[in-house]
This record gives C-alpha cells, structure tokens and sequence, in this order.
C-alpha cells in the first residue's frame, strides 16, 4: 500500500478549513500548520488534531517530513511561497488566482526544474460530473456548441475581506470568483481554442477593488461567453452550454447543493455524493436541417464516489506526484495558464474599459 501523502498548510484562510478536510478525506495527512502568528497556527492547529504548527511558513518548508504544500495566501505572495516550496523538493496545491499569466509559468518552471508537482487548486474540474458534460458535449447530444453563460457571485458582507483589497488580491471578483467561470467555459470550449477578443466592464469600491464584473469572451470559432460574477449579491453558481439542439445546465457547479453549501460537508449523515445537471432538448435533424421540437428535459445524476469535490482534486495531485507522466504534468498547467491568461485579459479590459484584442 502506497504511504499517505504528509501535507503542510501554508496559512489559515477560510478555504484551508475545506482543503485540510478533503486532504484527509481522500486518506492523506495534515502534518503541519504554518502562519505568521503562532498563537493562530497553534489555534488551528489543535482544532483540526493537527499537531505540528510553526510560526513562519520557512519553518514549514524546513521540516523534512512534509511532502506537500497547500498554499491559500493571498495572491501577491502566493508565487514566493509557491516558488520557496519547489526549492525544498515540496509539491505545490495552490489556490487561484495568480499575479499574472508569467507568475504561473514562473512556478510551474521551477516545479519542473526541481521535480515536483503544480498544481492549482480549482476542484470542480476533477468532478466525474464534468467529465460526464464533457462527454455529452462532445458526442454531438446539443449539437455544435455555440456559446456558453455563466454565473458566479456570493454575498461578501465585510469590506475588510482581503478580496476587498487590492494590494492583496488585485483583481477581486475578477480573479477569486471570475476564475470559476473562466475556467468552466474553457472545459467545454477548449483550452487550445484561440480567443479573437474579451471585454470587461467592472463595479470597483472607492479603494479600487473590483467587486462586480460582467464580460464576453470571443473565440475565433464564433463561439462566445458570457459571465458574470461579483460580491454583491446571493450565492450563484449556474452555468449554461448552448447548442444548435439544445443545452446542457448546471445549477451548482462550484459548491453542490448535495455538500450542503460547503466544499467539503462538516456532517457526512447530510452528504449525498451524487451530483447532477441537464440536458434541455430543443430540436432534432431532420433531413439535414434542424426542426424545434417540444422541449424535452432529462435530468442526469453522476457518482461522486463517494468524495467531494476538492477530494477529488487532491486524488489528482497525489496521482500526479506517485504515477503520472510529466506529459500529464504539463496538461493541468497549460490549463492554469490558459485560465489565467485571460483573467489578466479581462483584468486590463476592466482597467481600459475598452475590448481587448488578442488575435
């Protein structure tokens, strides 16, 4: 039997309380627990039962009986920390977004040069959910894809979040939710699939912090999205793929409303590990041309074995750092990358005002 991975925390950001779960749900360990304040990571620490807590993220770095990292810092230092942790031969979780697009290919270089892991930690593209849209998507069910619109918003009620401040996470919604619609347009779309354009127009607080964000994204196929996101109102989290036959919807791909609205379930007699979306049909081909029909509903519900989402996701980074190939390696980062190329596009569109052409 293969040894558990040994994990060290870097920080004490809300998402770690989920993270730290779904590492241990999917049989690894939380080692250790780093922060600036040592009274806080002592805190944490005896909370989760972890039992290593350090004061300064460099001493979690030292210890030599961690394998791993997750890094939920803010934006601006994440890359110091990601890059320090490739040093010391430690894989790298960590969370989006990035500085830049050359912030991640800066990581993911250093992970290379030194053997070690990337991976960033958007945990609903490892859903067998996903994979199962893919799939309908892909066999033609809604016909040729022609366009795809997404909503990610949630209610931040303190502007003395660190997503309200700008010298820590420069892009906001943008960047922290904005990710999320990038990203699930992409897995249906394509990461490979050239973008001729984006525009952005974007809320900002008298600080200049984004927290509104509505935008299109042009590909050079004719295929488009549309998203918004923000932190001004309710929790949304929908995403919608349209064909020429008809559409594939989901209500809650981000946080399943079966984990009862967390990423990882405190109460496992409430978590049902089956998630769902659906299929809309809208028409049929008949001789060679497309005739609307009445619409007919199917509603489709994939196995979550039995994990979350961010279970999921952590199965993939150990697999990655015990079995995969480095061509694998390289298929999540160029995606990271891709994500958040066009999160720094949408980003200057936001600062311009103004389209931003990319072909």
């Amino acid at each position: 039997m293969t040894a558990p991975l040994k994990f060290a925390v870097l920080g004490t950001a809300n998402i770690a309380n989920d993270v730290s779960s779904a590492i241990r749900s999917a049989g690894h360990i939380v080692e250790a627990v780093a922060s600036r304040d040592l009274n806080r990571a002592r805190e944490w620490a005896e909370k989760r039962d972890i039992y290593k807590y350090y004061g300064s993220y460099q001493d979690a770095l030292n210890d030599p009986s961690i394998d791993a990292v997750y890094i939920p810092l803010p934006t601006t230092i994440a890359e110091e920390w990601a890059l320090k942790a490739a040093l010391q031969k430690k894989h790298v979780l960590v969370d989006k977004p990035f500085s830049s697009s050359a912030s991640v290919k800066h990581i993911a270089e250093a992970c290379e040069r030194n053997e070690v892991v990337f991976l960033d930690g958007t945990h609903f593209v490892h859903s067998p959910r996903l994979q199962e849209m893919q799939r309908q998507i892909k066999q033609g069910t809604i016909g040729r894809l022609l366009k795809i619109s997404v909503a990610c918003t949630t209610f931040l009620p303190s502007k003395d979040d660190i997503r309200y401040n700008p010298s820590l996470e420069p892009t906001g919604c943008l960047g922290d939710i904005g990710w999320y619609a990038v990203r699930f347009a992409l897995s249906f779309i394509g990461y490979e699939t050239k973008v001729s354009s984006v525009y952005a127009s974007a809320s900002k607080t008298p600080t200049g912090a984004i927290e509104d964000c509505c935008g299109i994204i042009h590909f050079v196929t004719g295929q488009t999205v549309h998203f918004d996101c923000g932190f001004t109102c309710g929790f949304r989290q929908w995403g919608e793929c349209v064909g020429e036959r008809g559409t594939v919807t989901v209500d809650d791909f981000i946080v399943p409303f079966s984990c009862g609205g967390s990423f990882f379930p405190r109460d496992r007699s409430k978590y049902n590990p089956n998630l769902k979306f659906r299929i809309n049909k809208l028409a049929v081909e008949k001789d060679k041309k497309l005739e609307m029909i009445d619409p007919v509903i199917q509603e489709i519900e994939v196995s979550g074995n039995n994990k979350s989402q961010s279970a999921a996701m952590v199965d993939t980074f150990a697999s990655l750092v015990r079995n995969e190939t480095g061509a694998t390696r390289s298929k999540w980062t160029r995606e990271t990358i891709r994500t958040q190329e066009l999160i720094d596009a949408l980003f200057k569109s936001c600062q311009e005002n103004n389209v931003v052409y990319l072909e």
